[in-house]
């Protein structure tokens, strides 16, 4: 069974017709039944019938190549009714039972068909694993338990699965590894022991004058200070970083602290300062200590941008300072010119500010306090007191009485998309005929559109006239396709360039049955009919819509032909 066998029944110059349909003179058959051909040479007709039979030997499977432990069996069971059976070791049963390593091959016989099939068997041995002697760990340590071996799968009982683990607490840790299906078991007691406890603090600051008392002292420990002392403890007088190790139990902590001795100096904001209108200083405070301020923040620095005394207190482990600055501003009162300008061409714009202490300069080169401008310009002053300055500016423009436009030109458009009607004008305001009163009019429709432009200098009106234009959409067909399942080219897709106004796609075969048919233009063919995979070939397709055209509204039909390749 699955061999083919071929009926051959050339002679030259002859037809043929079989029992299958078929036209060659030789006929390649895979399935019992009773074929038969007729041969015409020239006037003469013969024919010839032969029944076929199929022996079907089964299917023989012995499984997937396997891999067992040491001890495990397989049994393989080839048993097919009336077959016969030759092992690769000579066995004829077809049952057998398999402890040893090794591919056992079988050739099975029915009525002179042969089927045969091979496994090979592994036996491996179990792993081997020492997690080691009982572990004493010190408070805080921890050590590394490893089981790794090659290809292996792990399960401590910590419910880890890696192939080591870190483990700092007192317990029994087991795990089991399991190597090509064999699995052994180790288990190792660690204990932690009660090692020294040393804590000196946090890192602090001494007042002059006073002393800090150090105790490490605990039982069975033993002492040694970074000066090389080995008491339990040690008094601090001074500044300086402060160590010891004690040893219990054979474990060993260190500690150190930092000291400092608060040096009131550090509090200083400098000298009282004059900052121009606007500015802003910083006053810093750099002592380590905890900090108020006159405004009530506790950062190390505030920013001042009014006048006024400021101070801040430090308070460093009860040693507390104090340091004050006045903070005052030059009175330069900024000028003010006010928004830009819009005036017609031929008035006189006049500028002025207050007359003050100040020395004022204005960009075009006067000091005078009022200055007169006629032309456009961007204009700005600055006044001047005690080093200090302060600067505004505006714009002014001088438009003049008439604008000239260039006419719009009437143009056309099509329904389905948007004619944006520009309209702008600087410093202008709009009135359009459908009511807007924006520059810019996104037009929809056909028809006459106006707009009314209004300046300080002037009035203006534009009309333009939109007409429909041809809007017929753009078709690109394909003329093949190959639905391959590649993510390329796999339907066949009629691409229209605007949307018709109606819409239809039909495809047909070579012997004109429809096979497939949509009136959504976004429809694509998939290559199939009726759930299944269509036959490579040429197919018709016939593609119907309607448009928007100058003429009005006509039909388009699109007859064509496209090849499925796959």
């Amino acid at each position: 069974m699955g061999n083919a066998l071929t009926l051959d029944a050339t002679l030259p110059g002859a037809s043929y017709t079989w029992s299958t349909g078929a036209s060659s003179p030789s006929l390649s058959i895979t399935s019992a039944g009773t074929y038969w051909v007729v041969v015409q040479q020239g006037a003469c007709t013969a024919s010839d019938t032969i029944v076929v039979a199929v022996t079907d030997p089964g299917q023989l499977d012995l499984g997937d190549d396997a891999t067992f432990c040491t001890g495990d069996e397989l049994v393989l069971d080839a048993t097919y009714p009336g077959a016969t059976y030759l092992w690769s070791d000579g066995i004829t049963s077809p049952i057998r039972t398999v402890t040893l390593p090794g591919t056992y091959g079988l050739v099975r016989t029915l009525d002179g068909c042969e089927v045969d099939d091979e496994v090979t068997v592994l036996f491996n041995a179990p792993p081997v694993i020492d997690l080691g002697p009982a572990i004493s760990l010190c408070p805080g340590e921890s050590t590394m338990l490893d089981a790794t071996l090659t290809n292996a799968s792990y399960a401590w009982s910590t419910g880890s699965t890696a192939s080591a683990i870190s483990v700092s607490t007192t317990d029994t840790y087991s795990v089991e590894v399991t190597v090509n299906g064999c699995t052994t078991t180790d288990a190792v007691n660690v204990t932690v022991v009660q090692g020294p406890v040393v804590d000196l603090g946090p890192d602090m600051t001494l007042c002059a004058g006073d002393q800090l008392v150090l105790s490490v002292a605990q039982p069975n420990a033993s002492y040694l200070w970074n000066d090389g002392t080995t008491g339990p403890t040690r008094t601090i007088t001074t500044a300086g970083t402060f160590g010891v190790t004690v040893v219990r139990n054979g474990c060993s902590v260190e500690d150190e602290v930092m000291v400092n001795v608060f040096d009131p100096s550090v509090v200083d904001l400098g000298p009282d300062q004059r900052l121009c209108p606007g500015e802003v200083t910083t006053l810093v405070c750099t002592a380590d200590a905890d900090l108020v301020w006159s405004t009530g923040a506790t950062a190390s620095s505030i920013s001042v941008n009014t006048a006024g005394t400021y101070w801040v207190e430090a308070d460093n482990g009860g040693c507390v300072v104090r340091d004050s600055m006045a903070v005052s501003y030059v009175p330069l009162v900024a000028p003010d010119l006010g928004a830009d300008r819009v005036l017609c061409d031929r008035d006189t714009l006049w500028l002025e500010v207050p007359v003050t202490a100040a020395n004022i300069q204005w960009s075009n080169g006067s000091s005078d306090p009022r200055i007169a401008l006629t032309s456009t310009t961007p204009i700005s002053i600055t006044a001047t007191l005690e080093n200090c300055s302060v600067t505004d500016a505006m714009q002014v423009y001088f438009l003049p009485p008439v604008i000239d436009l260039a006419p719009w030109t009437d143009s056309t458009f099509c329904p389905f998309e948007e004619l944006p009607l520009d309209a702008y004008v600087p410093f202008a305001t709009y009135q359009w005929s459908d009511g807007s009163s924006g520059p810019v009019l996104d037009v929809t429709g056909i028809g006459t559109y106006s707009v009314a432009i209004t300046t300080v200098c002037a009035n203006m009106e534009r009309t333009i006239t939109i007409s429909e234009g041809s809007c017929a959409p753009l078709v690109n067909i394909p003329n093949a396709f190959t639905p391959n399942g590649d993510g390329f080219n796999d339907v066949f897709h009629v691409v229209l360039s605007a949307e018709p106004l109606d819409f239809e796609l039909l495809i047909f075969d070579r012997w004109g049955e429809r096979i497939f048919s949509s009136t959504d233009p976004q429809a694509m063919w998939d290559g199939s009919y009726n759930g299944s995979l269509a036959q490579d070939g040429v197919y018709v397709y016939q593609v119907t819509y309607r448009k928007v055209a100058d003429t009005g509204v006509v039909s388009e039909k699109l007859t064509g032909h496209v090849t499925l390749l796959r």
